[in-house]
């Protein structure tokens, strides 16, 4: 997670706005699936 950070900031720093929305909506998918999970299982 560091690494790819690091490597999109110094890449494009336009992306620093949209990761925390990009966070976000990979937390919010973990999240559904492990419920998901949870729910099935």
């Amino acid at each position: 997670m560091t690494t790819e950070a690091a490597t999109t900031d110094t890449t494009t720093p336009e992306v620093d706005s949209e990761r925390p929305l990009l966070i976000a909506m990979a937390l919010m998918v973990s999240l559904g699936t492990a419920a998901m999970y949870l729910i099935v299982g």
